[in-house]
């Protein structure tokens, strides 16, 4: 099962039967609809067609060989493992273990995809004795996580298609605002409206009335909102949820 290759979203190799790989290529669908939903109200914006977020090429491989050659390919970010398939297909636990290992650009993540069955969790004890990785039980752990971890490499694109908006709103400032709001929204951290209008030279009244003027929410409103998608990009949600499994030593 191929995604589609003009996906606006980074590539997701999936290592599982096709039934498993279709469910993944669901999850995260539905995960992304959702970031761009709640991205778009949050900042009171309708996304343009042009930014509209597009669901990552899934690619599902049950065939090791097929899997090591289409990684071998590049351009994937994820990589979606079912440790009970990886277990079950002779060679494959070592193979995906040496080729995680061994790869020269690190990738964003690897998700071991597990049912709570013998054969899942003696594949997940032997991928994660030797590879970084995140582990999400199907059927334990709550839905809305198995989204969260899938969906966590696309929050930056996200971000980043959010700010493309914002800024063609901007474009009516002053250069010195439009370039202090930039900043901004690039490196958000603890900034504050009343700091950002205090660099500018011009009260929050004022800023205000440009963005109403522009079609954007308050100044306030905006940069909350831009810093809550700037944490998600890197966030973890704690220990009882996100398990992360690391390498030895």
């Amino acid at each position: 099962m191929d995604g589609a290759s003009d996906s606006v979203g980074t590539k997701v190799l999936v290592f599982a039967d096709e039934e498993r790989g279709r469910e993944v290529a669901d999850v995260l669908a539905r995960a992304l609809d959702s970031l761009s939903l709640s991205l778009s109200l949050s900042l009171s914006l309708s996304l343009s067609p042009t930014s509209t977020l597009v669901a990552p090429a899934v690619e599902c491989w049950p065939s090791t060989h097929d899997f090591v050659a289409a990684f071998e390919r590049g351009s994937a970010s994820t990589l979606v493992i079912d440790p009970a398939h990886a277990f079950r297909t002779v060679g494959a636990l070592a193979t995906l273990a040496s080729l995680i290992r061994d790869t020269p650009s690190p990738l964003s993540r690897v998700v071991l995809y597990a049912d709570s069955t013998e054969s899942a969790m003696r594949g997940t004890c032997a991928l994660a004795s030797t590879v970084q990785c995140t582990l999400v039980v199907r059927g334990v752990d709550n839905p809305q996580l198995v989204s969260y971890v899938l969906r966590s490499p696309m929050a930056g694109l996200a971000l980043r298609h959010t700010i493309e908006e914002v800024e063609a709103r901007l474009r009516a400032l002053p250069t010195l605002a439009r370039q202090r709001w930039r900043q901004a929204m690039i490196t958000p951290g603890d900034d504050s409206v009343k700091r950002i209008a205090s660099d500018i030279g011009v009260s929050r009244r004022t800023m205000e009335r440009w963005f109403a003027d522009c079609g954007l929410p308050t100044p306030a409103r905006l940069l909350r909102s831009i810093q809550l998608a700037a944490a998600s990009d890197g966030q973890r949600t704690g220990p009882t949820i996100d398990r992360e499994i690391d390498e030895p030593g």
